[in-house]
């Protein structure tokens, strides 16, 4: 990159220096109950609930779903929520041996999983293809869904000094969005920022976002094609207060970076991190989401999350503060029971695609493009 005079000026000034913050999306349950099949089959997919506590209607798919023996607990995993029915959840495809009873919780977190095809044979043992266990081909390989860019995951202060009652701006963009159908573009956009002002916005581009209170909130981005293709991306926003000040959603205080390493040639970024601070097991959990993001003295002057300047060499497109962002590794947390000491791998989302279980399917470059495994004008990029 190219310095101007005024960046230079400020590299050459003294002092410099940085403080590294670290927040961990906490997702606010928002449906509770308990399963009602005293015969549940391994592997079900539509699960009765009764003592059901929320509201079946917000729920959407994507979202995650601990599984427990207790109220509110996680200790027997996780699993992504498909819909809602009047009387239960409809739950991605499983191997899991369900039991009488457990308990199913609902969370406003919209976590990368994994999404895989099932093939069923007719009579004459012809195969066919249906994606997410139950969705057919239509024209999905013809009329591509969008390609959403909307910034990274974001973790930040309240201004001016972390109180309650302060205010925090947000930067939105979907700088980068695009339709890979060809000769497709983009029809229209349509912005929900869940606890901002505005709270939503049609622009390609809305800019400055302003929230007032503290709070762990979700963003989305629904982006509709010319070909008529809708696709929804999501980004989760932390909105804290200072250790000093007056709020209950604060970033840890006494936590460390072992290493962070990697680069975009190798596939992405990975961190080691340890946390000292009475910590909430239902927080630091496999899957969650990692923020580190900095205050930065540049020349003597704060260009971090309070500062006027932008810092130089800024990773995304106003939102400079923002170091990394990743997610909990699987099998990767340890507690020391003598210091209470937390540690914990943080991979970016490449690593975490890497872990999950996934396999290849092959696709024929065919003009007709009809059944889910065949693709017109194939080309790696459209493929992937």
């Amino acid at each position: 990159m190219y310095l101007t005079d005024a960046q230079l000026s400020r590299v050459r000034t003294r002092p410099h220096r940085t403080r590294l913050w670290l927040g961990i999306y906490q997702p606010r349950v928002i449906f509770q109950g308990r399963i009602a099949q005293a015969f549940i089959p391994k592997g079900a997919r539509a699960i009765n609930l009764d003592g059901i506590s929320g509201d079946f209607n917000i729920i959407q798919g994507g979202e995650t779903c601990f599984i427990s023996t207790i109220a509110g607990g996680n200790e027997l995993g996780r699993i992504r929520v498909r819909s809602a029915t009047a009387t239960g959840l409809v739950l991605a495809e499983n191997s899991i041996t369900w039991r009488n009873d457990w308990y199913l919780t609902v969370v406003r977190y919209f976590e990368p999983w994994g999404v895989y095809p099932r093939v069923t044979l007719d009579d004459d043992n012809d195969p066919t293809f249906y994606k997410d266990y139950d969705i057919a081909y239509t024209d999905q390989n013809t009329n591509l869904d969008p390609v959403i860019c909307l910034g990274p995951n974001h973790a930040g202060f309240l201004e001016p000094d972390g109180i309650a009652t302060g205010i925090a701006s947000v930067w939105y963009t979907s700088s980068g969005t695009f339709d890979p159908t060809e000769g497709g573009g983009i029809a229209s956009y349509s912005w929900h920022m869940e606890g901002g002002n505005p709270t939503g916005s049609t622009d390609a581009h809305p800019g400055y976002v302003s929230y007032t209170g503290c709070g762990q909130f979700v963003t989305s981005l629904s982006v509709t094609t010319d070909g008529g293709a809708v696709f929804t991306g999501y980004r989760h926003i932390q909105i804290l207060t200072r250790p000093d000040q007056p709020g209950s959603c604060k970033p840890f205080f006494r936590w460390g970076l072992r290493s962070l390493e990697g680069n975009r040639g190798q596939g992405g970024y990975n961190a080691r991190i340890w946390v000292r601070d009475v910590v909430d097991t239902d927080v630091i959990v496999d899957g969650a989401l990692v923020v580190v993001f900095s205050e930065d003295w540049e020349g003597g002057t704060n260009t971090g999350i309070t500062g006027s300047y932008v810092k130089i060499g800024a990773n995304a497109e106003n939102r400079d503060q923002i170091l990394f962002t990743g997610y909990i590794l699987e099998d990767s947390i340890r507690l020391d029971p003598v210091t209470s000491q937390v540690d914990f791998k943080v991979g970016s989302i490449t690593q975490r695609m890497a872990e999950l279980g996934t396999f290849n399917i092959a696709l024929d470059a065919e003009d007709n493009g009809e059944p889910w495994t065949e693709f017109p004008s194939l080309t790696t990029d459209r493929g992937v």
